[in-house]
């Protein structure tokens, strides 16, 4: 198995969101973004003809990158602006539920996304390691649930004595 490259997000702004992962989780913009129509032919035309339904005329994509090899791939699509944020976390239903994000400063991560306009969903809770191995679930303007934690997942459950 590979590494896990992205993890992509639909937004209905995608100049907004760029800033808000920018402010928010200290993420890099990458300088390329992808514009594509379905009428301008380019090679993105072919991929989003077979990749998305007929519905998609358009799309705009931005990528983010944490310094190391993950990035956050925005979509917009047909110039969403009535897209629909979801209600309530469906974190009952088959596919992704949440994504995890690897966090220096827990505390002041958590204070730049509700200062961006995120919330935080849960208190900040302890997942062993003598009470030094922390997380927290937050959630960013789009209703996208994000896992914050202070160590990685081989730290934190990688030694089942802990």
């Amino acid at each position: 198995m590979g590494n896990l490259a992205h993890v992509a997000i639909t937004v209905p702004d995608l100049d907004e969101a760029v800033d808000w992962y920018e402010a928010a989780l200290g993420l890099k913009r990458l300088p390329d973004r992808v514009e594509v129509t379905v009428e301008n032919g380019d090679r993105q035309r072919a991929a989003i003809a077979e990749v998305y339904d007929d519905r998609c005329a358009e799309a705009r994509v931005a990528f983010l990158v944490d310094g190391a090899s993950v990035a956050i791939e925005l979509f917009e699509f047909n110039r969403a602006e009535n897209l629909v944020k979801p209600s309530a976390w469906a974190y009952d239903r088959a596919g992704i539920s949440h994504f995890g994000l690897l966090v220096t400063d827990l505390t002041a991560t958590i204070e730049r996304i509700c200062a961006n306009g995120g919330r935080q969903r849960s208190r900040i809770m302890a997942a062993g390691g003598g009470g030094s191995w922390r997380f927290c679930f937050c959630e960013d303007p789009y209703g996208t649930v994000l896992e914050l934690q202070t160590h990685s997942q081989q730290e934190m459950y990688g030694n089942a004595a802990d």
